[in-house]
């Protein structure tokens, strides 16, 4: 974007015109060194006008802009000559600006946008260029990615990879070759002014299709960084690129070396490229070129395909993460979460935050050096005050790497996961937990959200000593609703045995002839039938038989007093010995 305004503006076309690059203030006043300060095109539109301030992706609207407008004459020249018509434009275009109306209407806003991007953007980048552009994340593409789709077709390429699959089916790999780690591989580098590229890419299966020949790429590696003498680092980059296949897949080389940008600089890399593929042993022989264009015309096949306007099948492409991401904060350090080749787009990466860890860590002086028993001995309520500062205190910084040994480089602002506005205006209250979920997508753009019920620390802790204080009452209510039934169980069977028993030292003592006084069985009944009123059957007996039902009859008792006594022999004493012997032949 700097280079194609400079180019074409930054020399004064007319007096007094021209447009320069410099930090100020959005409101084009001097910058003051606040968070208003913002690089912008200072634009001089005419010598006795104050210049106007202009985002770069503001600049960048306009020359996207420009572009839909160049493509709308465009299809006006083809529909007149293909249908010898006379063709105009819509009365209300760029060109006729004859009201406000005029540019809202422009039918040539719904022109989808295809964007490739290098491999090196992080995530300002892209989400500034998403919002110049007005589209769809899904319109982003890779540089390597579209040059590859568009230049699938080419004659030399096409026979090297018929060449690669005719081996991997004689080697007994064309059938895995269809659906595993076996396809094709090429190196697809790009060299522009501002760095190098360099994509290991696989082909998927094959199609019948006239667009491409293949149904996937599959981005395997990749190693891209920006530099303003981008060949002299070639030889390092190019090494870590094939360590990193050769981690991956082991024993694999390209098939081919496909390079892509302007002609004069494909031969520069072509020719340093084929160095070192000599190097490394791989038969891959001369690089081959693709067309300038072949970087944009991929891309509007892509974005084609995504808009349903092709007739045909055409490609998909799986990329791999360019840069890593990670965060930084003030307890722990740098994480990576999202490291470089990773497989895009990513599930969602959850951390959890909490206040008692966080107030374990700062009591060790910001060591990682604790365990969950640490963590656990913070979450009383004697920790609240450390809790509570040490919510406030946490900051996480979400950071990104756009080369392998770059620099981490931060996105976005400062989070403060365990905080939450009181009241009162500035006022910060410490969560006790909270989640943090991370998702790289696969044009790069990095997607963050908070996830929790955000409660203050004092009222989880009121809420934790709820919850264990009902915690424990529904234990004991369950143990007095369960024990309650049990007791009721065995006093019940207790109470049965009693009064079966009751009833038939009852029958003995009126009726000791009678069949009911050795009964057992008919005694359980009666006693079962009067369980519920069992008073009622004492007085229906002593009502018909004229003698009260005592608990126990005296005989009883002096029965269980002699049973229970303990008759003691003294069978040293020979008379008492002769006594007993003679009490048994009585018996007998």
């Amino acid at each position: 974007v700097h280079s194609s305004i400079l180019s074409n503006y930054t020399h004064s076309t007319k007096k007094g015109v021209a447009v320069s690059i410099k930090e100020q203030a959005l409101d084009g006043t001097e910058a003051t060194g606040d968070d208003f300060d913002r690089v912008a095109f200072d634009v001089k539109m005419h010598s006795d006008k104050s210049s106007l301030a202009l985002l770069p992706e503001e600049a960048l609207s306009v020359l996207i802009a420009e572009a839909k407008y160049t493509v709308k004459a465009e299809l006006v020249l083809i529909a007149e000559a293909k249908y010898m018509v006379k063709a105009e434009l819509d009365s209300n275009n760029v060109a006729d600006n004859s009201g406000d109306d005029a540019v809202d209407d422009d039918p040539t806003e719904n022109y989808p946008v295809a964007v490739a991007l290098p491999g090196w953007c992080g995530d300002a980048a892209i989400e500034a260029a998403i919002e110049a552009f007005g589209a769809r994340e899904s319109v982003v593409f890779k540089r390597g990615v579209c040059a590859l789709a568009s230049a699938m077709m080419n004659q030399s390429l096409h026979s090297k990879l018929q060449k690669e699959l005719k081996d991997l089916s004689e080697n007994g790999k064309g059938s895995s070759a269809q659906n595993a780690k076996e396809q094709p591989l090429l190196l697809v580098a790009g060299l522009t002014p501002e760095g190098v590229e360099l994509h290991f890419i696989q082909t998927g299966k094959t199609q019948a299709s006239r667009l491409s020949p293949f149904g996937v790429l599959n981005s395997i590696v990749s190693n891209c960084f920006q530099s303003s003498m981008p060949l002299s680092n070639l030889p390092s980059a190019f090494d870590v690129l094939c360590d990193n296949l050769e981690a991956i897949l082991p024993g694999r080389q390209p098939c081919a070396i496909l390079t892509y940008g302007s002609e004069a600089l494909q031969k520069e890399l072509a020719a340093e490229l084929e160095k070192l593929a000599a190097k490394k042993g791989w038969s891959t022989g001369s690089c081959v070129s693709s067309r300038e264009d072949a970087v944009s015309a991929g891309a509007c096949a892509f974005v084609a395909h995504e808009h349903g306007r092709l007739d045909d099948d055409f490609l998909k492409a799986k990329y791999v993460s360019t840069c890593a991401v990670g965060i930084r904060c003030n307890y722990f350090g740098d994480d990576d979460f999202f490291d470089f080749d990773r497989k895009v787009p990513t599930s969602q990466y959850s951390i959890e935050f909490s206040s008692a860890e966080c107030a374990c860590v700062r009591s060790k002086d910001g060591s990682d050096d604790y365990t969950m028993e640490d963590v656990k001995a913070f979450e009383g309520a004697k920790y609240v005050p450390a809790r509570e500062e040490a919510a406030k205190a946490l900051r996480v910084q979400i950071v990104q790497k756009f080369q392998r040994d770059g620099e981490w480089v931060n996105v976005g602002e400062e989070i403060k996961p365990l905080c939450m506005e009181g009241d009162e205006e500035g006022e910060l209250i410490g969560c006790e937990e909270i989640t943090l979920k991370l998702v790289l997508a696969s044009s790069g753009l990095i997607t963050n959200s908070l996830e929790g019920d955000r409660q203050s620390v004092v009222h989880a802790v009121k809420e934790a000593q709820k919850n264990k204080f009902w915690y424990y009452v529904s234990i004991i209510g369950a143990i007095l609703f369960f024990g309650g039934f049990m007791f009721k169980s065995w006093y019940g069977e207790v109470t049965f045995e009693k009064n079966t028993k009751k009833l038939l030292a009852y029958y003995n003592h009126v009726l000791p002839e009678s069949l009911a006084a050795d009964d057992k069985r008919q005694a359980q009944y009666l006693v079962w039938k009067y369980s519920d009123n069992i008073d009622l059957l004492w007085r229906r007996l002593e009502a018909k038989y004229g003698v009260p039902v005592p608990d126990s009859w005296p005989d009883d008792e002096d029965d269980e007093e002699e049973n229970g006594e303990e008759h003691i022999v003294d069978m040293d004493d020979e008379e008492s010995s002769t006594n007993n012997l003679d009490d048994q032949d009585s018996d007998l």
